[in-house]
């Protein structure tokens, strides 16, 4: 069973894919995995790109050669660090990496107040609304730059996703249910 979990910022993608994960006895796949999988691998090198500077420096960085491959260098990259089946993953255009093994396809997000209010409390160094504000957009748009520069589709765009969840309405644990119901419904299809 392969559940992608794209989200906005402030909307507790994380906490909810962690939860999914244990409920069903799969493997977290997140920044922090692909860094630790690529630092093991030898190959963090050609990601660092990805995981220490802004979207705007990562796309002129890396190879975008998506003509040449499938999904271009980068993303290629990513793919073999990833495990076969079972997970998962947070983010890393995993919607469209795995669309093709069947996996179920989730989109989380959450109303602006919830946003900041999560930014606040669970960033460093952000102290204000504004603050908070700016984190937002500029993190939401890194994942938008990143995930339409190396899928050629939009993010956030709910015909590319099986699930669309407002967390602000549903609540994290409820959220997390209902994505780990609707991949046991998938499981039996």
């Amino acid at each position: 069973m392969i559940i992608n979990i794209d989200r906005t910022c402030g909307s507790h993608g994380t906490k909810i894919a962690r939860m999914v994960a244990k409920e069903c006895g799969l493997t977290l796949i997140d920044d922090e995995y692909i860094m630790n999988a690529a630092k093991e691998k030898g190959t963090y090198e050609q990601l660092d790109q990805y995981f220490t500077n802004p979207a705007s420096d990562v796309l002129l960085s890396l190879d975008l050669d998506l003509e040449g491959e499938e999904h271009g260098e980068f993303l290629s990259q990513v793919l073999k660090l990833m495990p076969e089946d079972d997970f998962v993953a947070v983010g890393i255009c995993a919607n469209h990496l795995y669309r093709h093994k069947g996996a179920l396809s989730v989109f989380l997000t959450s109303n602006k107040a919830e946003q900041i209010k999560t930014v606040m409390e669970e960033v460093a160094g952000i102290e204000n609304e504004d603050d908070a504000k700016d984190y937002i957009r500029q993190l939401n748009g890194r994942r938008k730059l990143l995930h339409e520069a190396f899928t050629c589709e939009p993010w956030g765009d709910p015909s590319k996703y099986d699930i669309c969840l407002n967390v602000s309405t549903c609540g994290i644990e409820e959220c997390a249910k209902g994505i780990v119901m609707a991949a046991n419904v998938l499981l039996k299809k």
